[in-house]
């Protein structure tokens, strides 16, 4: 069986046309609710639930998984905004 690694990084979006401001980076993922975004591609859910064990294990995460469709319609984002989630990983791609 192969060993496979993952690293957990903390991305900075940059915005060149001014209009859209993105949201304040996390200081600490520690005691967090993150929100794990599943668009139903496949294994999406098996990427999204490693990253899960290992947030919490590491830093103490509550993790609420999140499935629908592409596109994301607003009864999802709604869920996402109504569970008060503090960031998000989406599993989008192929």
């Amino acid at each position: 069986m192969s060993k496979v690694s993952a690293e957990i990084v903390n991305p900075v979006a940059k915005f060149d046309n001014g209009t859209i401001t993105p949201a304040a980076s996390l200081s600490s993922l520690q005691g967090k609710k993150i929100a794990l975004w599943w668009n139903g591609k496949a294994k999406g859910d098996i990427a999204l639930n490693a990253i899960a064990a290992r947030l919490k294990k590491e830093y103490g995460v509550e993790t609420e998984l999140f499935t629908q469709g592409w596109p994301h319609g607003d009864e999802v984002y709604a869920r996402v905004a109504e569970a008060k989630c503090e960031a998000a990983i989406a599993t989008t791609g192929d």
